[in-house]
């Protein structure tokens, strides 16, 4: 039995079986929120997959959603004047009856991406990628102030990965600048003037609050106090680990907690100006995106762990996980599969391994010594893998590895691998590319005629004839198993290259210029961006990766899915049902008849597949799908139950009934035995079925189908 995962909601919302479209592996990911709001008894809570909903001593969450509401693409909530405020990628929402519907209210426009909000008691504000907007009215109107010049909110962005800070108050405007500083406005931003906080460190999201007179400012090195509207500020580091890193701040009434990378979480004491630990008993030592406290002591608290789930804290001390029903995420960096098992490399969460076709997957632990892995390969019985420091091999599928990185720079950082029958090909980030045969001791540099500094992001192999494609878009090529090479005068990209794939006669290439596709080994190229959205772009499709088959071309595109051509890129036929939508799927590889597809990023879960053969049958244009040979669906739905559930079947049939949650795990058997042709009805007793979303899936034969059934309590 497969394990079903979050693709069942596509199912049921666009109305065709499991068999039809892509599905979701078991595979790694962990649920993360990236906001907590405390309201009455409710918990609400968002990631970039949407908005989850549950009572605090609830057992399980659950999705919701409003008209107009784009909701996996809220980075933020905020309560402001008895109104709530949803901030999203793009646009401003307002709810007037708590909660219960939204309006928009800023258009921010495609371009104008939102980064940080501020609120207090007269203030609503936020940044954008080039500019400020305030509102004193609650929404209803907004003035638009010029960042500082020089102010560059990308480049901040981009050192740590942290996110722009900003304040407001009647007297002063606040900026954080990623460094040791802020910048401070007493005229309402027209200028500003750097003022030191004491603290280096990025500056992170929920970081600066305003107290009346007291400013808190959360950095990665801990937090600062001004009292004098941050003209200058007080460090507080009384009680925090040397080497603590911040990154996330709470405040609520007199409690002011704060979440960091390693070492759990805080609660500062305002009297004496210190902190203290919070009990760690069963919280994983990872990063901590978000956090409330649940009572005006924080003795009940609720985390976000990034990777890993949410947790919450109780009355006995001890943190248990609290993700039922709220939706996992996971960043897959490096992808292998072949006839025996499914590699996959997850960040921050170690390399895992599946023998079922992905049904399921489990940790290698040897590989979390390794760090980061972004490039795998198989040779013979042993895996390759590389990593941000170098090469290891393991000879026990993983078990254990070896350091296999001697000849390579100390400070090689590997993009890319490629296994060939006897000799092992490395791209690395800054030092060109090396090769090692299976007899040597040492990697060696490959030949003058490539970037000895180039950045080689992909390779492949295919028809006696190895490719490299670069960052700066040069393409090269060795016709010897990568001891000499010759750069393709005939292609060349205007974006970097990030995508890779050959074979055959056949060598796709995609990035950010769009697709380029060869039929005859590279001696002509054309750009095959017909049919192909582009709309991220406007002009060029944002090729994520491809994959090449002797008869289907596929090209994932950036947020916009994947794409099938049966005719070498003259025309393209959108493969994506059953896809996360506005997903990134950086990694696609065809293995045992069947397309793999991985996500890259803060996006659900992981990795799905789907059949190439049905990917085929699409693509060349069947129109008619053959009768079901079954069908299901439950009646009294939505409903408390008893439900009432019919079975159609075309001809006699072995068949399982089975219930599952939203989030994939096996409620209960419904039924199981041999049935004739025709109509039969079943009962489901709703008792014990907490509300909420769940699935009937039926399987009978080679074929299955599935039901929504919606819970109400």
């Amino acid at each position: 039995m497969r394990h079903l995962t979050s693709v069942l909601i596509l199912l049921f919302l666009l109305c065709e079986t499991l068999d039809a479209r892509w599905q979701a592996l078991g595979g790694p990911a962990g649920a993360v929120a990236h906001r907590f709001v405390v309201m009455d008894d409710q918990l609400i809570a968002n990631n970039w997959t949407g908005l989850f909903r549950k009572t605090i001593e609830g057992p399980s969450w659950r999705p919701v959603s409003y008209a107009g509401v784009h909701s996996n693409g809220i980075f933020d909530i905020r309560f402001h004047q008895n109104r709530w405020f949803m901030f999203g990628r793009n646009a401003i929402y307002r709810s007037d009856d708590s909660f219960e519907s939204f309006q928009q209210i800023r258009d921010l426009g495609r371009q104008q991406m939102y980064l940080s909000a501020h609120v207090n008691r007269d203030y609503l504000m936020l940044m954008a990628w080039e500019h400020l907007e305030v509102s004193r009215d609650q929404g209803e109107s907004w003035l638009r102030i010029d960042l500082p010049t020089g102010y560059n909110p990308r480049a901040i962005t981009a050192v740590g990965g942290g996110i722009p800070q900003i304040a407001i108050d009647d007297r002063f405007v606040l900026l954080s600048t990623g460094d040791a500083g802020v910048l401070r406005s007493i005229d309402g931003g027209l200028t500003y003037l750097r003022i030191e906080h004491g603290m280096s460190g990025q500056a992170l999201m929920h970081a600066f609050t305003i107290r009346d007179n007291d400013i808190l400012f959360a950095c990665e090195g801990g937090l600062a106090r001004s009292l004098d509207e941050g003209q200058s500020w007080q460090v507080l580091r009384s009680g925090l680990p040397q080497d603590v890193l911040l990154s996330s701040l709470t405040i609520e009434g007199d409690l002011v907690l704060a979440g960091t990378v390693a070492h759990g979480c805080f609660l500062f004491d305002m009297a004496t100006l210190s902190w203290r630990a919070l009990s760690r008993e069963g919280l994983p030592r990872a990063r901590i995106w978000d956090l409330a406290p649940l009572d005006d002591q924080a003795r009940n608290v609720v985390a976000s762990v990034d990777k890993i789930g949410l947790f919450r804290l109780d009355d006995s001390g001890i943190w248990h996980q609290d993700s039922e029903g709220f939706s996992p995420v996971a960043s897959v960096q490096a992808l292998h599969c072949d006839s025996e098992f499914i590699l996959a490399s997850v960040e921050d969460m170690g390399l895992f391994s599946s023998e079922n076709e992905g049904d399921s997957f489990r940790l290698l632990p040897a590989s979390l010594e390794l760090g980061l892995i972004r490039a795998l390969a198989r040779q013979d019985d042993q895996l390759v893998a590389g990593t941000e420091t170098g090469v290891f091999r393991s000879e026990d599928l993983g078990q254990s590895w070896r350091d296999d990185s001697a000849g390579l720079p100390h400070d090689a950082s590997i993009e890319s691998l490629l296994a060939l029958e006897a000799t092992l090909i490395a791209g690395t980030a800054a030092h060109g590319l090396f090769y090692r045969d299976n007899s040597a001791a040492e990697w060696r540099q490959s030949a003058a005629d490539l970037p000895p500094n180039g950045r080689i992001v992909v390779l492949g192999a295919a028809g006696g004839r190895v490719w490299a494609g670069l960052a700066n878009g040069d393409l090269y090529r060795s016709d010897d198993n990568g001891l000499s090479w010759q750069q393709v005068v005939n292609f060349h990209s205007d974006g970097p290259i990030r995508t890779l794939s050959c074979d055959g006669e056949v060598v796709m290439i995609g990035g950010e210029d769009g697709l380029f596709v060869s039929s005859d080994r590279g001696a002509t190229w054309q750009r095959s961006n017909d049919g192909l959205p582009h709309a991220f772009t406007n002009s060029l499709p944002w090729i994520e990766s491809v994959a090449a088959t002797p008869d289907l071309l596929l090209a994932a595109v950036y947020k916009d899915g994947i794409f099938a051509s049966a005719d070498g890129g003259a025309s393209w036929r959108d493969v994506s049902a059953g896809l996360y939508e506005h997903s990134h799927y950086r990694r696609m590889k065809v293995c045992q008849g069947q397309v793999y597809a991985a996500t890259l990023g803060h996006v659900p879960t992981g990795i799905v597949k789907r059949s190439l053969a049905e990917i085929h049958q699409l693509t060349v244009g069947v129109d008619e799908a053959p009768q079901a040979a079954a069908s299901l669906d439950v009646g009294a739905n939505p409903g408390p139950g008893p439900f009432a559930i019919r079975l159609n079947l075309q001809k006699d049939s072995d068949i399982r009934l089975e219930l599952f949650d939203g989030t994939g795990n096996r409620r209960r058997e419904i039924f199981q035995g041999h049935l004739p042709a025709g109509e039969h009805r079943l009962q489901l007793d709703g008792k014990g079925l907490a509300g909420g979303i769940y699935f009937c899936r039926m399987e009978f034969g080679s074929g299955s189908a599935a039901a929504a059934i919606h819970v109400v309590r």
